[in-house]
This record gives C-alpha cells, sequence and structure tokens, in this order.
C-alpha cells in the first residue's frame, strides 16, 4: 500500500472538519484569550473557505463512469429491480480520485436524493432475523461484529440477493483497519496513530477468539476459505467507511382496550309459585 502524503490535505472535508475541531478546542472556553484566538484565526478561516469553494466548483465534481455493462451499470439495474429510487450516477471525483455517486440533476432543497426499501438495507436487525444471524446471536458479539460476520458469508454466496451491491465494491478500503505501519509510523504521536493502533489491536484480538475455532467446529457453517483476516478487515474497512447511522421507523402504538360495556343487574327473580290449598 503507498504511503499517504501527510504533508499535503487528504480531502477538502477531512481538512475542514480537522479545521473545524481546532477552532472548537482552541475556543471552547470563552475566556479573553479564545476571543483573541478566534480573531487571528479568522483570515486564514476565510483563505480555507474560497480555497474550498473553488475546490467544490471545479475539480471535485464528480465525472460520470463510462459503460452500462460495468459492475456499476449491473448494480443500477438491481437497484431499479429492487424498488431503489435515486438521483445519481456513478461517477469518479479528481480531486481525490474516489468513486461514488454524484447528482444526475439539479436537487431541489429537502429533496429526496436516494430512497431504499427497508429490505434492501443491510443493517443489524436484517442481519439478525436471517438463519446465520440467529446463531450468531448465541456468541457473545455487539451488533456490528454479528453483522460482520453474516455479510461475509453473504459476500461469498454466488446467489446473494446483494450479489450486484458486493461486485461493485472496490478490492481494498483505506481505513484506519488497513493502515500500514509505515504510515502510522508518521503519524506517531499523533491522537489518530494511538487510535488507529488501539482499533487493530481490537479487530485482531475479535478475529482470533472466534476464528479458526469456528470454521474447525462447524465448517459448513464457517467456511475456512471464507472467514479469513483479510475477508474480516475488508469487511470491517467496508463498515466504517460505508455504513450510515439509520433507523427502523417505530413499530404501531397498540391500540387501547375497549372499555368493557356497564354490568347490567341480573334480572330479578320471580316469587315462588304458591300451590293452592287442598280442599277438604
Amino acid at each position: 500500500m503507498d504511503l499517504p502524503d501527510f504533508s499535503e490535505p487528504l480531502t477538502a472535508r477531512n481538512e475542514g472538519s480537522a479545521l473545524g475541531l481546532l477552532v472548537k478546542l482552541l475556543t471552547a472556553d470563552g475566556s479573553p484569550a479564545a476571543g483573541r484566538c478566534r480573531e487571528s484565526l479568522g483570515p486564514a478561516l476565510r483563505a480555507f473557505a474560497e480555497a474550498g469553494a473553488a475546490c467544490n466548483a471545479s475539480a471535485d465534481r464528480g465525472v460520470p463512469l463510462e459503460g452500462g455493462a460495468s459492475t456499476s451499470g449491473r448494480m443500477l439495474e438491481w437497484a431499479r429491480g429492487s424498488g431503489i429510487r435515486h438521483l445519481l450516477t456513478p461517477a469518479v471525483f479528481p480531486q481525490t480520485g474516489a468513486r461514488g455517486g454524484a447528482a444526475a440533476r439539479d436537487v431541489a432543497p429537502g429533496e429526496s436524493v436516494v430512497s431504499i426499501p427497508a429490505d434492501r438495507l443491510i443493517t443489524a436487525r436484517n442481519a439478525a432475523a436471517s438463519p446465520l444471524g440467529q446463531i450468531l446471536l448465541g456468541l457473545p458479539l455487539d451488533p456490528d461484529t454479528r453483522s460482520v460476520l453474516w455479510a461475509m458469508r453473504d459476500r461469498a454466496d454466488p446467489d446473494s440477493e446483494f450479489r450486484a451491491y458486493w461486485d461493485d465494491l472496490p478490492p481494498a478500503f483505506a481505513t484506519g483497519a488497513t493502515l500500514c505501519d509505515a504510515a502510522l509510523r508518521e503519524l506517531d504521536g499523533t491522537p489518530i496513530a494511538a487510535e488507529v493502533r488501539a482499533l487493530q489491536s481490537n479487530l485482531r484480538q475479535q478475529f482470533d477468539t472466534f476464528f479458526p475455532g469456528l470454521s474447525e467446529a462447524l465448517p459448513l457453517l464457517f467456511p475456512p476459505e471464507v472467514y479469513t483476516w483479510d475477508n474480516f478487515v475488508w469487511m470491517c474497512g467496508l463498515w466504517v467507511s460505508r455504513a450510515a447511522p439509520g433507523g427502523h421507523p417505530p413499530p404501531p402504538a397498540p391500540r387501547a382496550p375497549r372499555a368493557p360495556p356497564p354490568a347490567r343487574r341480573p334480572p330479578r327473580a320471580a316469587p315462588p309459585t304458591r300451590r293452592p290449598p287442598a280442599r277438604p
């Protein structure tokens, strides 16, 4: 893996987030010193905003991908057949070299860009509802890790209902989980270096806790060629780089029980019939 050039901005979005965090930390206490710091940062903030606007207006516009027979084309066909509605086209963004979705037309404020049916989402709830997910519920795993293990098996299934999606994903992800030792050494002494090392150590410990033990005990459920360290790191990279927070709609509120009808008093019993006295 190529060593990133940390002396240059990685992306405008990352630089903007880092700058915003820096300003927040330097001016959080509201003291006179914080006010002076904000004033001194003003020219730099304005220059960054102008540079970011120029990037967004030119180099960072998505360039649509060509070729309807590509994996992206097959994914879009699958999306249409699955009831997914969107205003996107596959594109490459020259500023970062990243691939993603660009707006196919102007989008109005508040307009939905993507609408996905609930059964076409890969979520912890949907993964837990699957047969393999039910088995994974018996293991001491958090919902994200259960979902990753389920997704590893589904990605290897040639008949998966998400086949077009799996085929369209890149062969590698540039995330903290895959950051090489040389890059970490460049970041030594920074908070991110410690965080990445902790992440990698935690992932390694999670994987070693269950594999290859599960594959040796249950090879049909956990095929050893599927549950490898490389596949695990790939899926974790997908999870941290592509996942988005969301929620399921709340279940409908139960109907209030109907009040029982008012109790009626039972009818009074008729007085007993007296037999007439017998004649002498």
